[in-house]
């Protein structure tokens, strides 16, 4: 095969890989564009397998799970309610009971319900979230 051949099939496997995110179309891929310089620098077609084949072993068993394995890492993001928690916060107004208050987190307002009364001018700390009501706890 001439070396254009196989450098436009690596092309397409490098191509095919946008949509497969997997990585072994492009331990394929790289491994015609060897065989494309095989064939560029002269060598047989038996030649050009080889050197296909070895590339493509090589990185599907090595390059392939090393990058599956740093992707694949569980980011520790907290978002939307759950980011909420442990966070702390003045609340701008308080029940008759002292149990219960309203906090303003950019820009919405939550209502919030402590356990023991809390104390004016002193932040809260958010323990969890239970629908639309913050279960909070002041610092001493």
């Amino acid at each position: 095969m001439s070396y254009v051949t196989w450098a436009v099939l690596g092309i397409l496997l490098f191509i095919g890989e946008i949509f497969t995110m997997d990585f072994s179309l492009s331990c394929v891929g790289l491994g015609f564009l060897v065989a494309a310089l095989m064939a560029y620098l002269g060598f047989g077609f038996h030649v050009q397998l080889i050197a296909l084949s070895a590339v493509f072993i090589i990185l599907f068993f090595t390059l392939r799970p090393f990058i599956l394995k740093h992707l694949a890492r569980k980011q520790e993001y907290k978002s939307n309610v759950d980011a909420l928690v442990g966070t702390k916060h003045n609340f701008y107004a308080l029940s008759e009971d002292k149990k219960h208050a309203k906090i303003k987190i950019d820009g919405d307002v939550w209502e919030a319900e402590s356990e023991t009364p809390l104390t004016s001018g002193k932040p809260v700390k958010v323990a969890k979230v239970e629908g639309a009501t913050l279960i909070v706890k002041q610092e001493e």
